[in-house]
Protein backbone atom coordinates (compact mmCIF):
# COMPACT_ATOMS: atom_id res chain seq x y z
CA UNK A 1 0.00 0.00 0.00
CA UNK A 2 1.21 3.71 -0.75
CA UNK A 3 0.02 6.77 0.99
CA UNK A 4 -3.33 8.46 -0.26
CA UNK A 5 -4.83 11.95 0.14
CA UNK A 6 -8.43 11.76 0.04
CA UNK A 7 -11.06 14.61 -0.49
CA UNK A 8 -14.40 14.09 1.22
CA UNK A 9 -14.60 9.90 0.89
CA UNK A 10 -14.92 10.28 -2.94
CA UNK A 11 -11.62 11.36 -4.85
CA UNK A 12 -8.30 9.60 -4.09
CA UNK A 13 -5.06 11.64 -4.75
CA UNK A 14 -1.74 9.76 -4.28
CA UNK A 15 -2.76 6.95 -5.75
CA UNK A 16 -1.87 6.26 -9.02
CA UNK A 17 -3.86 4.48 -11.56
CA UNK A 18 -7.49 4.65 -9.12
CA UNK A 19 -10.20 5.22 -11.82
CA UNK A 20 -13.44 7.50 -10.79
CA UNK A 21 -16.41 5.57 -10.11
CA UNK A 22 -18.02 8.80 -9.90
CA UNK A 23 -20.87 8.79 -12.93
CA UNK A 24 -20.54 12.26 -13.91
CA UNK A 25 -16.55 11.16 -14.37
CA UNK A 26 -15.82 7.69 -15.16
CA UNK A 27 -12.81 6.66 -15.68
CA UNK A 28 -11.41 10.07 -14.81
CA UNK A 29 -7.57 9.63 -12.48
CA UNK A 30 -6.80 12.32 -10.01
CA UNK A 31 -3.41 13.03 -9.44
CA UNK A 32 -1.64 15.31 -6.31
CA UNK A 33 0.73 17.23 -8.34
CA UNK A 34 3.91 18.65 -6.86
CA UNK A 35 3.84 21.69 -4.88
CA UNK A 36 1.28 20.87 -2.64
CA UNK A 37 1.26 22.43 0.81
CA UNK A 38 -1.24 21.51 4.03
CA UNK A 39 -0.21 24.90 5.71
CA UNK A 40 0.32 25.26 9.05
CA UNK A 41 -1.85 26.62 12.30
CA UNK A 42 -1.21 30.28 12.73
CA UNK A 43 -0.89 31.19 16.20
CA UNK A 44 -3.22 34.04 16.67
CA UNK A 45 -2.32 36.22 20.01
CA UNK A 46 -2.29 39.51 21.43
CA UNK A 47 0.95 41.39 22.48
CA UNK A 48 0.93 43.15 26.12
CA UNK A 49 3.40 45.65 26.46
CA UNK A 50 5.76 44.87 29.46
CA UNK A 51 5.24 46.50 32.65
CA UNK A 52 8.88 45.70 34.28
CA UNK A 53 10.63 46.97 31.48
CA UNK A 54 11.30 46.70 27.67
CA UNK A 55 9.67 44.33 25.48
CA UNK A 56 6.87 42.80 24.76
CA UNK A 57 4.87 39.38 25.69
CA UNK A 58 3.09 37.47 22.96
CA UNK A 59 -0.25 36.41 24.37
CA UNK A 60 -2.85 33.91 23.84
CA UNK A 61 -3.19 30.23 23.24
CA UNK A 62 -6.02 30.47 19.75
CA UNK A 63 -4.64 29.25 16.35
CA UNK A 64 -6.35 30.20 13.24
CA UNK A 65 -6.80 28.26 10.29
CA UNK A 66 -4.59 26.81 8.35
CA UNK A 67 -4.58 26.88 4.99
CA UNK A 68 -3.92 24.12 2.27
CA UNK A 69 -2.94 24.60 -1.65
CA UNK A 70 -3.74 21.37 -3.59
CA UNK A 71 -2.79 21.21 -7.42
CA UNK A 72 -4.39 18.18 -8.90
CA UNK A 73 -3.84 16.96 -12.22
CA UNK A 74 -6.95 14.66 -13.89
CA UNK A 75 -6.78 12.20 -16.87
CA UNK A 76 -9.40 10.80 -18.52
CA UNK A 77 -10.38 8.86 -20.96
CA UNK A 78 -12.20 11.86 -23.08
CA UNK A 79 -11.89 15.54 -22.68
CA UNK A 80 -15.59 15.95 -21.91
CA UNK A 81 -14.81 13.39 -18.96
CA UNK A 82 -11.60 15.41 -18.19
CA UNK A 83 -14.11 18.73 -18.27
CA UNK A 84 -16.57 16.77 -15.88
CA UNK A 85 -14.07 15.41 -13.52
CA UNK A 86 -13.11 18.72 -13.05
CA UNK A 87 -16.17 20.62 -11.90
CA UNK A 88 -16.84 17.32 -9.88
CA UNK A 89 -13.63 18.41 -7.66
CA UNK A 90 -14.39 22.22 -7.64
CA UNK A 91 -18.11 21.51 -6.58
CA UNK A 92 -17.02 18.74 -4.17
CA UNK A 93 -14.74 21.37 -2.22
CA UNK A 94 -17.24 24.02 -2.23
CA UNK A 95 -19.37 22.67 0.42
CA UNK A 96 -19.66 24.53 3.41
CA UNK A 97 -17.33 21.73 5.26
CA UNK A 98 -16.06 18.08 4.21
CA UNK A 99 -12.92 16.30 5.08
CA UNK A 100 -9.55 15.34 3.70
CA UNK A 101 -8.12 12.35 4.82
CA UNK A 102 -4.22 11.85 4.35
CA UNK A 103 -3.98 7.82 4.47
CA UNK A 104 0.21 6.51 5.42
CA UNK A 105 1.43 3.22 5.66
CA UNK A 106 1.48 1.90 9.06
CA UNK A 107 -0.03 4.81 10.87
CA UNK A 108 -3.45 5.84 11.48
CA UNK A 109 -5.26 8.07 8.95
CA UNK A 110 -4.68 11.47 9.36
CA UNK A 111 -7.83 13.72 8.98
CA UNK A 112 -8.08 17.58 8.63
CA UNK A 113 -11.58 19.16 9.14
CA UNK A 114 -11.58 21.43 6.03
CA UNK A 115 -14.18 24.13 4.77
CA UNK A 116 -15.70 25.82 1.40
CA UNK A 117 -12.68 26.32 -1.17
CA UNK A 118 -11.45 30.44 -1.26
CA UNK A 119 -9.87 29.95 -4.48
CA UNK A 120 -10.38 26.71 -7.09
CA UNK A 121 -7.96 28.03 -10.35
CA UNK A 122 -8.34 25.94 -12.80
CA UNK A 123 -5.78 25.85 -15.59
CA UNK A 124 -7.21 26.52 -18.94
CA UNK A 125 -5.20 24.94 -22.21
CA UNK A 126 -7.24 23.57 -25.32
CA UNK A 127 -3.52 21.11 -25.95
CA UNK A 128 -3.89 19.63 -22.66
CA UNK A 129 -7.25 19.01 -22.83
CA UNK A 130 -7.23 17.42 -26.73
CA UNK A 131 -5.00 15.13 -25.09
CA UNK A 132 -7.03 13.88 -22.25
CA UNK A 133 -5.62 15.98 -19.22
CA UNK A 134 -5.97 18.99 -17.15
CA UNK A 135 -4.87 20.91 -14.41
CA UNK A 136 -6.29 22.68 -11.24
CA UNK A 137 -4.97 24.14 -8.28
CA UNK A 138 -7.37 24.26 -4.51
CA UNK A 139 -7.29 26.80 -2.07
CA UNK A 140 -9.19 26.16 1.27
CA UNK A 141 -9.23 26.48 4.70
CA UNK A 142 -9.30 23.78 7.34
CA UNK A 143 -9.01 23.83 11.51
CA UNK A 144 -5.63 24.44 12.58
CA UNK A 145 -4.83 20.85 13.45
CA UNK A 146 -5.66 17.61 12.13
CA UNK A 147 -6.82 14.57 14.15
CA UNK A 148 -6.44 10.76 13.93
CA UNK A 149 -9.19 8.78 12.16
CA UNK A 150 -9.35 6.47 15.46
CA UNK A 151 -9.86 7.13 18.93
CA UNK A 152 -7.83 5.43 22.00
CA UNK A 153 -9.20 5.39 25.05
CA UNK A 154 -7.00 5.95 28.35
CA UNK A 155 -7.01 4.10 30.92
CA UNK A 156 -5.90 6.39 34.20
CA UNK A 157 -4.80 4.69 37.78
CA UNK A 158 -7.45 4.69 39.89
CA UNK A 159 -10.18 6.00 37.82
CA UNK A 160 -13.60 5.04 37.97
CA UNK A 161 -12.91 2.72 34.49
CA UNK A 162 -10.52 0.52 36.26
CA UNK A 163 -13.97 -1.54 37.55
CA UNK A 164 -16.58 -1.45 39.69
CA UNK A 165 -15.55 0.68 43.38
CA UNK A 166 -17.93 1.77 46.12
CA UNK A 167 -19.16 4.94 45.95
CA UNK A 168 -18.18 6.90 48.88
CA UNK A 169 -20.69 7.71 51.39
CA UNK A 170 -22.78 11.36 51.16
CA UNK A 171 -21.82 14.00 53.69
CA UNK A 172 -24.98 15.91 54.89
CA UNK A 173 -23.93 19.45 55.22
CA UNK A 174 -27.42 20.49 56.25
CA UNK A 175 -30.85 18.36 56.17
CA UNK A 176 -32.82 21.78 55.88
CA UNK A 177 -35.41 19.90 59.01
CA UNK A 178 -36.36 22.74 60.50
CA UNK A 179 -37.23 26.39 59.22
CA UNK A 180 -36.34 29.69 61.03
CA UNK A 181 -37.26 33.22 60.04
CA UNK A 182 -39.93 34.84 59.04
CA UNK A 183 -41.20 34.81 55.03
CA UNK A 184 -39.76 31.56 54.81
CA UNK A 185 -41.82 28.10 54.74
CA UNK A 186 -40.91 24.75 54.47
CA UNK A 187 -42.48 22.81 51.42
CA UNK A 188 -42.17 18.86 50.82
CA UNK A 189 -41.46 17.46 47.21
CA UNK A 190 -42.02 13.73 46.33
Amino acid sequence: MTDSLVLSNLVELMQQGIRSADPRCPGAIFQLMPGYSFGNPVPDQSIIASMSGDGEIPWGDRASNRTHVVPVGISAPSRDIVIAAREVLVAMVDRPQWLMTWRRDNSPDTVFECFRATTSVIHYDTRYEKQNVGTLTLTFPAKPYARSSTYEVLAFANSPSDGPSDAPSPITIDNYATVTGTNWSQEVFS
